[in-house]
């Protein structure tokens, strides 16, 4: 008897010790997920002669009412008002045409038969394996060739088809039975209402799922801007940051513009967290019926 109750003890004991080593563990990954933040955050208050005087990392800013004017400065003496509107145009279009043109190339996929189907889908599948950063170098030729730099049409239409997009949304609806779609025919649905009616509205979370990662990936895109927008009427957010680094300035002032641009992106995440959850958690259960 006392030896199972010193078993329990002992299994009671050990999962105890795990459980704090597991706390312990997630909690050095999150110091270490949040430490690059919290230094960017630090620096950006921190005087410029503070960070330029400094003979070891600051940790802690040297003058916080004196460094909190860097967000002032960004606005006043650098002009970086324009890139921020110009990137919400920007990710908004995009985003608006990408959701659109995966929309309605998944249903083409997924119910609809046309001559070379299954070739494209296999050309797809190849594309969908490349990164994107391989087809940088093609879509620049293109927009060079048609005087499309340093213009929203030169910036959106690379970005307009994402085929990751295209794959999910086509798994969820070929996951929807036929029989649905030849009932709504019968009831003399067209294809275009068919699919606002009742495709879209079944996978709503999936749709807003993609459309806030869309949001968040336009606003965070750094090397294209860079190559097509460099005239300040159609400047982006990286492509001002390029333009800091290249102009020296200074390092405080340039982490207050980066608090100041990944703000929105993390508002975003975190209103539409359980919607994104939702989304895959959906697409996925979708492509295993």
């Amino acid at each position: 008897m006392r030896y199972e109750i010193d078993l329990k003890q002992t299994k009671t004991f050990r999962k105890v010790i795990a459980l704090i080593f597991t706390y312990l563990f997630l909690l050095v990954c999150t110091a270490i997920v949040i430490f690059p933040f919290y230094w960017m955050i630090n620096v950006s208050i921190t005087t410029v002669e503070g960070f330029n005087n400094a003979n070891e990392p600051l940790f802690v800013t040297d003058n916080f009412f004196e460094g909190i004017k860097n967000y002032f400065y960004i606005f006043k003496d650098y002009s970086v008002l324009r890139p921020i509107i110009n990137s919400l145009i920007f990710s908004i279009l995009t985003t608006a045409f990408a959701i659109v043109v995966a929309i309605l190339s998944a249903f083409a996929f997924a119910r609809l038969e046309f001559k070379g189907k299954k070739i494209v889908l296999s050309l797809f599948s190849i594309l969908a394996i490349l990164p994107s950063e391989a087809l940088i170098i093609g879509n620049y030729s293109t927009i060079v060739d048609l005087g499309l730099t340093s213009t929203f049409i030169g910036l959106v239409f690379p970005s307009v088809l994402n085929i990751l997009f295209v794959y999910i949304l086509y798994g969820c609806f070929n996951s929807v039975s036929t029989n649905i779609y030849y009932a709504s025919k019968m009831d003399g649905l067209s294809d275009f209402n068919y699919l606002r009616k009742i495709l879209i509205p079944m996978f709503k979370p999936t749709i807003i799922a993609l459309i806030a990662l869309k949001l968040v990936e336009c606003w965070n895109i750094y090397i294209w801007p860079t190559l097509v927008s460099n005239e300040g009427n159609y400047k982006l957010i990286g492509t001002t940051i390029q333009s800091f680094r290249m102009g020296e300035v200074d390092v405080p002032l340039i982490m207050a513009f980066m608090v100041v641009v990944t703000i929105p992106a993390i508002i975003m995440l975190i209103v539409f967290r359980k919607k994104i959850y939702e989304g895959i958690i959906k697409a996925i259960t979708s492509e295993d019926r």
